[in-house]
């Protein structure tokens, strides 16, 4: 795909790459919607809740998995912009051979002390019964990491790609791939560890099948791309600058853990069993509205990162424009859309006559998030922003009020106040205050009050020159 540098065709391959990236991303975001779903209806509440324990940790996983996913594609995308390929596989490759070392080691610990770490999480006292499922689903979903994370990135870069279709059908093969193993897998042990057994397989068979496909291909000119020249890397001086570039989103995602954990635990002592399942219901069909958001994530990003790398001062202001249009029309889309379809989108998963405080909290969870995604949207272009301009320190900072400071201030707050509600309440009021901030440092950076929507792009003071 070719980006082209005026406002038509930039808000085009905006749009066309969303079905796509949307593929990729679901490659990721469904992992929580097919295991919640699987585990819903094959082992009921208490598999859901045991699953919500060892979420932290395994959302912790996806967070490594993101942070290498986005330093990639952030410095590939550069490297695509300035038209060194060489430098896009030797990237490509560092990234992948590093997934490998650093989610094996992850699951390596995770492992070793499945015992320790559930026990922390809260499987104990009233709670302990979930034990075992909490292990096993903290076993078999660590070691999916490793293949999870370099699929991730080999979908993702195929927004580059000369031939979309052929994109297209490796996101879809490895979707089906993953729904057909985990469903078969929770039908014949319906249990946690038969539906984790069944997704950990599903991704390294996605993985086998997507390489063998990019490895072989050739584009129109009977040059081998990038992504089909892979090979090891383990020198780390080549994967040193994807390490910086995606740390922000290790941050986010190490910030996200330590809240989430704090939060189970409140949850448990503001309420029950219920409404920690409840949360963890909601997040799983939330993800819905996390995929699309994580496909715009990389879209501006390998937009802007192109455009930056170009050094074309208008283009970079043309696509800043269109990042913004364009991603805060989805955004205010998508919320409405889920407000509307919450409730059958709960039913879908449980029955109101099974667990009717569950579908209760979960309608008010989700219709709290719905509140609150506009202003999510808009934090997320800012926070692509400062990635793929290389302003890493405002994307710690915007992760530090989102994700842990605002979002733990407000929980306790509104949570003492309103009770169990004031916990869902807390995050439409911690995104529109970062929102807040991250304006404030858009109007520092401009030098004056941002009339337009070139002043959010950072782009007069740090980036390019006229």
């Amino acid at each position: 795909m070719i980006v082209l540098p005026d406002e038509k065709s930039l808000r085009s391959t905006f749009l066309k790459a969303i079905p796509y990236m949307m593929l990729a991303e679901m490659v990721q975001s469904l992992q929580d919607v097919i295991i919640q779903f699987f585990l819903a209806r094959t082992v009921g509440v208490a598999g859901t809740a045991a699953y919500g324990i060892v979420y932290p940790l395994l959302a912790l996983m996806i967070g490594l998995s993101s942070f290498l996913v986005v330093g990639v594609l952030t410095v590939f995308s550069r490297d695509m912009g300035a038209g060194e390929q060489d430098g896009a596989a030797l990237h490509l490759s560092a990234g992948i051979t590093w997934a490998f070392f650093i989610m094996g080691a992850f699951s390596a610990l995770c492992i070793l002390f499945r015992s320790e770490l559930t026990a922390l999480l809260g499987a104990t006292g009233d709670e302990s019964y979930l034990a075992v499922m909490s292990m096993d689903a903290l076993t078999l979903g660590t070691l999916s990491g490793p293949g999870f994370c370099a699929l991730s990135i080999l979908l993702t870069v195929q927004f580059f790609a000369a031939d979309n279709r052929r994109a297209i059908l490796l996101a879809i093969q490895s979707i089906l791939l993953e729904v057909a193993f985990t469903a078969a897998f929770s039908l014949l042990l319906c249990s946690v560890a038969g539906v984790l057994t069944g997704y950990t397989l599903s991704v390294y068979i996605a993985l086998a099948n997507v390489l063998l496909q990019v490895m072989l291909h050739k584009g129109k000119d009977g040059r081998r791309e990038p992504w089909a020249r892979l090979h090891p890397v383990p020198a780390f001086r080549h994967v040193s600058l994807i390490i910086r570039t995606g740390l922000p989103e290790m941050t986010a995602w190490g910030l996200y853990v330590a809240f989430a954990a704090i939060r189970n635990l409140y949850i448990l002592r503001l309420s029950e069993t219920d409404a920690l399942a409840a949360v963890t219901l909601s997040e799983g069909i939330n993800q819905i509205g996390e995929l699309i958001v994580s496909a715009q994530f990389n879209i501006i990003v390998s937009m802007l990162g192109a455009a930056w790398a170009a050094g074309d001062r208008k283009w970079y202001d043309k696509t800043v424009r269109v990042v913004w249009k364009t991603s805060l029309s989805i955004g205010l889309s998508y919320s409405v859309l889920q407000a509307a379809l919450a409730y059958p989108m709960i039913r879908l998963f449980m029955e109101e006559s099974d667990a009717g405080s569950v579908v209760h909290m979960s309608l008010v969870i989700l219709l709290f998030y719905s509140l609150g995604y506009v202003f999510y949207t808009a934090n997320l272009v800012f926070t692509g922003t400062y990635e793929s301009i290389g302003r890493l320190s405002y994307a710690h900072l915007d992760y530090l009020l989102e994700y842990f400071a605002l979002y733990l201030g407000f929980m306790l707050l509104l949570g003492t106040v309103f009770g169990i509600t004031g916990v869902w309440a807390a995050f439409p009021a911690t995104e529109a205050a970062t929102c807040l901030v991250n304006f404030c440092l858009a109007w520092k950076a401009c030098g004056h009050f941002p009339r337009r929507l070139e002043d959010l792009g950072f782009g007069r003071k740090y980036v390019l020159k006229e």
